[in-house]
Parts: C-alpha cells; structure tokens; sequence
C-alpha cells in the first residue's frame, strides 16, 4: 500500500470536502469522524465505493471523481515488498523502500558501501554474509536485486545521483574479482541517462558529510516536500523540515562539487 499515494489522496478528499463546505458529519454515511479524519491524514485506507460515495457527497464532477477512484486503486495496491518477510524486509526499510518506489530522484551518499541499487549480487551476497546475524542471505538477495528492478525498469525510472566515497572502492568486498566486477558495473550503469555517479577521492580532503551518510529523496511534483532519511543499525528516521534539507541539500552540493565523475576517475 503506497503511504505517499494514501496521503496525497487524502489532501485531496479534505480539500474536496472543504471546497462543499461539508463537515464530518455531512459524510458519517461513509464512516465516523474518526475514520474521516484518518482517511484525510493518510493514516487509513479508503474503499473504491467510499471515494465514490465521498464525490457525490460533495458534489465532483466526473473527472475530478474518475481521478479520486484510480487514485484510491492505487493506494491499496500492494508494493513488491510486501511479499518478503520482516526478518528479510523489517517495517523501518519497507517504509524506504516504499518511498523510494515514489519518487523521481535520489541524492545520495555513503561512507562504507555501494548504494544497495547499484549493487552486483556478488557484492551484496558479501555484505550480508559478514553479518551473522543477519538471517536469509538468499532472500536478502533477491530483495535487493527486486529492489533495483523496480526502480529502474518502471515506466520513469529512477534517477540516482551517488557520491561515493574511494574508501568503498578500495576495500576488497568479496575479493579483487568482486570489486572488479563491482567496477565494470558502475562504470556501465554511469552511461545510463538516468544514473550519475561521482567518487569523492581521498584528494577532497575534509567535506561537510564527514559525519555519516544521507539520501534525499525527491518527487516530481513541486506540492510532494523532499525528504532526507537517514540509516542507522538500530533503524532510521526522516527528516521534512525546510531547514533540514536545506542543509542536507547544501552538503550534498559540497561534497558533488569535490568529488570526480566516476568517467574520469584514474584506474
């Protein structure tokens, strides 16, 4: 279920209400002030025949309706990740991935690994290997490499900006062979229009992204507010304030303005 779809449909639904200069009560055949309420935060789902409900109710006109139905389909529509387990695809990285399959564009930059799109199953299956703990390498596996097709072979796909710093390039992940492998498939998915990736070499000297590593995650349409999120072992948190990202988003600019074209990094 798409929570950014749920949650543009729902500003949509209170505005439409407002707009009729309906209140709750005007709609309590379609649910309580509760569930209205939750309906119009995103916080809950809404029926095809509740939206259509909902339309006459405020009085729509076809077009706004038809829009509100195929919106509503797509809310309750079932993300890919839903098939995987929670030990494989835990909630705090479903909610990620979730959003991920939302937006037109990512920033990103990471001090340790490969971003996880631009991954070889090599690479990945070495990561996950090294933690004991970690149950599933398998699945963990083929998650990721799910992952990577669904942002990269939908209808628009995904654009990738990665920072990546020579430090991850030079630590033998997996061996000489795998980071070779690891390489050529860079240096391949940097030709692509919708992938652009920069190494951040030990030259640039010190940056402002020296604390740890972000992504920003971007939508197409100018009322979708970006977001940064950041990971941690213990999970992950988002942060939306204007501020927030404007900093992120000046760090970014930092370290991209020092780091190379991956096209004319020295071998």
């Amino acid at each position: 279920m798409s929570l950014r779809t749920r949650k543009s449909l729902g500003k949509r639904l209170l505005a439409l209400r407002t707009t009729a200069k309906l209140t709750h009560r005007d709609l309590e055949l379609i649910g309580s002030k509760a569930k209205l309420s939750r309906i119009e935060s995103g916080k809950q789902s809404i029926r095809q025949i509740e939206v259509e409900a909902w339309c006459s109710l405020c009085g729509a006109d076809d077009s706004t309706k038809a829009a509100l139905v195929e919106m509503s389909k797509n809310a309750r529509s079932e993300g890919w990740w839903e098939a995987f387990d929670r030990d494989v695809m835990p909630p705090w990285f479903a909610s990620y991935v979730e959003l991920e399959s939302e937006v037109a564009s990512l920033r990103t930059y990471h001090p340790g690994v490969v971003h996880g799109l631009l991954q070889i199953e090599a690479y990945q299956r070495a990561i996950f290997a090294a933690d004991r703990d970690l149950p599933q390498v398998e699945q963990q596996v083929a998650a990721r490499l799910r992952r990577q097709q669904a942002a990269f072979n939908r209808e628009s796909p995904l654009y990738i900006t990665a920072v990546i710093d020579e430090g991850v390039l030079r630590r033998q992940v997996g061996g000489p062979d795998v980071m070779a492998q690891q390489m050529d498939h860079l240096r391949a998915m940097n030709t692509k229009p919708h992938v652009d990736v920069h190494v951040l070499t030990f030259e640039a000297g010190a940056h402002l992204a020296m604390r740890g590593g972000f992504t920003l995650l971007e939508y197409e349409a100018p009322d979708d507010p970006s977001m940064v999120f950041l990971e941690t072992d213990a999970g992950s948190r988002y942060e939306e304030r204007a501020t927030t990202l404007e900093r992120y988003g000046n760090i970014f600019k930092d370290i991209h303005s020092r780091s190379t074209p991956l096209e004319r990094l020295k071998e």
